[in-house]
């Protein structure tokens, strides 16, 4: 089902246009309607990852890959 909520939002779909795999497409709004009410999407975004921590981690593995071709380089 969340699979196929979040196609629909991602791609900005109508509800009955979500692939039929994922289920009525009655069923996939209501699921989306009440879990909405409920706080489960807010509270599902709170625990990704910020962009500044992703971008963190993504310069710390670069500077590693730096360094490893700098040791190599210096051995050869």
């Amino acid at each position: 089902m969340l699979g196929g909520i979040i196609i629909v939002n991602r791609n900005g779909l109508r509800w009955r246009d979500a692939p039929k795999e994922y289920g009525p497409s009655k069923t996939l709004y209501n699921r989306w309607k009440r879990c909405g009410e409920k706080g489960m999407f807010v509270a599902m975004m709170d625990g990704l990852p910020t962009d500044r921590r992703r971008t963190q981690d993504n310069n710390d593995r670069c500077d590693l890959s730096q360094k490893r071709t700098e040791r190599h380089l210096a051995c050869g």
